[in-house]
């Protein structure tokens, strides 16, 4: 994880508040030691920064990354940037104010900032154990602080959703594993069954022939088939049906306002056809994205091909995936999550998700 080496110089401190301070630091804690955002953390970033409260945009957040990058290539002297970095740094806007500030309080190369760091390192831990001169503080660029630092706090509090999302992200990864032997193993089962299901299927027809013929042999195995009734009342039953149905969730939660779930026809249609498996994964989907508990498991993206999204809404229609095989559409607003259809592979076969 890198370092915010921003902090180093007391003329970012000052010309920054303590919120964009902390929005950096987050932001730090995702990048690689290059200073680039880690493939796959855009997502994780923007959770966690929603979480504390920062609703950034992706642009807010790119120009958040370069202000690191941009300082790290022209101090560390990067060959291959360095012409345009310069550009970049010697125009003052947003990008190149760090580097400008570190510049302006002679921190010029990154030996420096490593010297810097391994200094604040000492001194922070000097502070854990409560041995920090008060001239230390000020050299790690912070001055005296009190023996319980609300930014110790916070970084505590980040570095433990970002352990929790990376402890998620390989349980996940364990369960998509055994879900899909599981998967495997089903199918085989059902392909093996199907020559079964289509004999008991002739089974009523072969009751109706026992009483209508005086066929000797014919009236002997009457008695062992099932009566015509008891063949009626083991089909799937509607009250069934209707409890899976109940385990879909009704209300959503979005920024702390409730909002109400409604699932389309076609949606219902197909999730009541399908077998307890699929549906199980399709109930664990739905709750995720309507408790806003979305991971990268799920592969939420905007519904391609446009045309196919915009069967279902003008607004924006986005896909999730269920299962190997499944994805659902669906359409977040202010006050309502609709669910509007079940995909399967066929039906996508344009899109670039499989």
């Amino acid at each position: 994880m890198a370092k915010n080496f921003l902090v180093l110089s007391k003329t970012y401190r000052n010309e920054t508040s303590e919120e964009e301070r902390i929005i950096d630091g987050v932001v730090a804690g995702y990048l690689s030691d290059t200073y680039r955002l880690l493939r796959g953390e855009s997502k994780i970033l923007k959770v966690v920064l929603t979480e504390l409260g920062y609703d950034l945009t992706p642009a807010q957040m790119s120009a958040r990354i370069r202000r690191f990058s941009l300082a790290y290539s022209l101090m560390k002297g990067v060959k291959s940037r360095h012409a345009t970095d310069m550009r970049c740094a010697e125009r003052p806007h947003f990008i190149s104010a760090p580097y400008r500030a570190l510049r302006a309080d002679g921190i010029t190369t990154w030996n420096q900032v490593c010297e810097l760091l391994e200094s604040q390192d000492a001194s922070q831990a000097q502070v854990e154990t409560g041995h920090e001169t008060a001239s230390q503080a000020e050299v790690r660029g912070s001055g005296p602080l009190p023996a319980q630092s609300p930014m110790k706090g916070y970084v505590l509090v980040v570095k433990s959703e970002l352990d929790a999302l990376i402890a998620e992200q390989v349980t996940l990864r364990r369960e998509v594993k055994e879900l899909s032997e599981r998967l495997m193993a089903l199918e085989e089962r059902q392909t093996a069954l199907e020559p079964v299901a289509v004999d008991l299927v002739s089974v009523p027809a072969l009751v109706e022939a026992a009483e209508t013929t005086e066929a000797a042999p014919v009236q002997v195995t009457k008695p062992t088939l099932p009566p015509k009734a008891e063949v009626k009342v083991t089909a799937p039953a509607t009250p069934v049906v209707e409890d899976i149905c109940s385990k879909l969730p009704k209300t959503s939660s979005y920024r702390g306002v409730t909002r109400s779930v409604r699932y389309a026809k076609a949606f219902l249609g197909r999730f009541k056809r399908m077998d307890p498996f699929a549906q199980s994964q399709i109930i664990k989907a739905v709750t995720a994205i309507a408790e806003n508990k979305v991971s990268g498991g799920l592969q939420v993206k905007p519904l391609t091909p446009p045309n196919l999204a915009r069967e279902y809404s003008r607004d924006a229609v986005y896909s999730a995936r269920a299962s190997k095989k499944l994805r659902l559409s669906f359409e977040p607003s202010r006050m309502e999550l609709v669910f509007h259809d079940l995909l399967s592979k066929g039906q996508m076969k344009k899109t670039s998700e499989f």
